[in-house]
């Protein structure tokens, strides 16, 4: 029963340095090597981590997010594996945060991308400094950002990207696709992935290594989206425009302001 006037959503929030965005004119050195060293690969019923040959030119579809079922991995590299074979493109598939909530889920993704013959980078970034060296280096880079989440509140992956100047494609069924979309003019590619669930449902992942996936739905816009989002000069316009709309909606001062207005929403009927 409470009215509308009075709910105030306050959505995962960041600080933005300044007006304009802050875009490096390359990662810093060594940084390629560092990453390079965290590749993860089967090994028995686990896994290790070894060295892999990539390079300035490697495409990297970033998903910046927690190893866990929900967040649909394996679904993302599926998108990555597409990309790769339509392009002809070296591809890297990267994963940042720590393997701690679904071990399972996590090996189980290690196999898959092993089965698409998919390069994946898990860099295990515990904290948030670390995680924002991360963005700030890939962001110079062909770098593209893919969150495929099933479910979440909003998923602050988002905003960061946003803030570090990454373009993004996410699920359109995500609570915070209208919302970024529609209110903050974010620019996005919305995918169902769905399809893509259940695709790895009934095939294996040798089929669907040797499947055409440009004909399913939804994936050749995506892929094209993807195509603009990696070109030098529609890719700084497209980051450019999201970063200010971000800014704008999701930095420290407008959350302020409407934690101002909720506190004198409440002052008001005392």
């Amino acid at each position: 029963d409470v009215p509308s006037e009075q709910v105030f959503e306050i959505p995962d929030f960041l600080e933005f340095p300044g007006k304009e965005p802050p875009i490096a004119a390359a990662p810093e050195a060594g940084f390629l090597e560092e990453i390079a060293a965290k590749a993860v690969v089967p090994d028995g019923d686990g896994f290790r981590y070894e060295a892999t040959a990539i390079d300035e030119e490697t495409v990297f579809f970033l998903s910046p997010v927690r190893p866990v079922y929900r967040k649909r991995l394996i679904e993302a590299m599926q998108v990555a594996h597409a990309y790769a074979v339509s392009r002809q493109e070296r591809v890297a598939f990267v994963v940042t945060h720590p393997n701690l909530d679904d071990p399972s889920y996590f090996r189980e993704t290690v196999r898959f991308a092993a089965g698409l013959g998919l390069t994946y980078l898990h860099l295990d970034e515990p904290t948030i400094e670390r995680l924002d060296r991360v963005y700030e280096n890939l962001a110079p880079l062909r770098t593209a950002g893919i969150v495929a989440s099933s479910a979440g509140g909003w998923e602050n992956a988002l905003n960061e990207m946003a803030r570090w100047c990454i373009p993004f494609a996410m699920a359109a069924r995500l609570n915070s696709y209208p919302p970024l979309t529609r209110q903050m003019d974010v620019k996005t590619f919305g995918m169902r992935f769905r399809f893509l669930t259940d695709l790895g449902r009934i095939k294996p992942v040798e089929a669907i290594r040797d499947l055409d996936l440009t004909i399913a739905p939804h994936m050749t816009p995506l892929l094209k989206w993807i195509d603009q989002a990696l070109d030098p000069m529609s890719r700084r316009e497209l980051v450019e425009h999201n970063y200010r709309c971000a800014r704008r909606h999701l930095g420290l001062r407008p959350t302020a302001i409407r934690l101002l207005e909720a506190i004198l929403k409440i002052y008001t009927r005392l």
